[in-house]
């Protein structure tokens, strides 16, 4: 695993080029470093750089991509709903509604086995969850 704070340093100098508008710059360090955490079976960086990768591509329009490294970041962190959520928006963004049901599908399951009651206000004000509460 990285130390904490490389992946922190990584992550703000990502942060700050996408501020200064230039987000492929951001993408390539990224990238860089997202192979160099799956060379290491890093889970937690390889969430967070393909999390804030997919963040980026989304900001710039590029909503396949960005639903790849939401993807990545699933399967490294497959009980985060709150990535799955944004995975449902982008597949929203392009018109694929069933997708996107399915990943919300799966945020539902997550948030009733978890009793998180933010995530499943969330998810009943997009009609979804309907059933007891926690």
């Amino acid at each position: 695993m990285a130390p904490l704070n490389t992946t922190r340093r990584v992550l703000e100098e990502a942060l700050a080029l996408a501020r200064r508008s230039l987000p492929e710059e951001a993408l390539g360090l990224l990238d860089r470093n997202l192979a160099v955490a799956r060379e290491a079976e890093d889970s937690y960086s390889v969430a967070v750089f393909a999390k804030n990768a997919a963040i980026i591509s989304s900001n710039v329009g590029d909503l396949q991509r960005a639903i790849d490294y939401y993807a990545e970041a699933i399967q490294s962190h497959p009980g985060d709903a709150y990535l799955r959520i944004a995975l449902a928006d982008a597949y929203e963004r392009l018109g694929q509604e069933q997708r996107a049901r399915e990943a919300l599908s799966k945020c539902c399951e997550i948030a009733l086995l978890e009793r998180d009651e933010d995530l499943l206000k969330i998810l009943r004000e997009r009609g979804l969850c309907s059933g007891p509460d926690v």
